[in-house]
């Protein structure tokens, strides 16, 4: 049963009404203290435990909330940006067998127009003799 009660009774289920009323009359209790009420009975000094750590994890929880959406925002923001690096790196890898084609075939010119020219200066040099 001890199970049943923590899984449906979270600080996520309790009512601010709930929570207030255990900030006001238990928590700034000085006598809801543990310690103090194991003395009496070690059940209700678990629930004393129990209860404490409620409120407090409904403080950490309304710290974190919004940490928990800020991070959700840029975890997607970055899944965009990284989507489209990738889409940049694409097209970069592209150009750049464009441009290894490009400079390939201009070392190709280059060689065919030495050889042109060279061939040109052979038959000048042949036709002066």
């Amino acid at each position: 049963m001890g199970r049943d009660l923590r899984s449906t009774c979270t600080s996520s289920s309790l009512s601010l009404r709930s929570l207030q009323v255990i900030r006001t009359k238990y928590v700034t209790n000085p006598d809801f203290d543990p310690e103090k009420i194991k003395v009496a009975s070690t059940a209700c000094e678990g629930l004393c435990r129990w209860i404490l750590a409620i409120e407090k994890y409904d403080i950490v929880a309304k710290i974190v909330a919004p940490k928990k959406i800020a991070l959700k925002e840029a975890e997607d923001s970055l899944n965009a940006a990284m989507k489209a690096l990738e889409a940049k790196r694409e097209m970069l890898r592209e150009i750049q067998e464009k441009l290894a084609k490009l400079q390939e075939n201009l070392e190709i010119n280059k060689q065919k127009k030495v050889f042109c020219v060279e061939f040109d200066l052979l038959l000048l040099q042949q036709s002066r003799t």
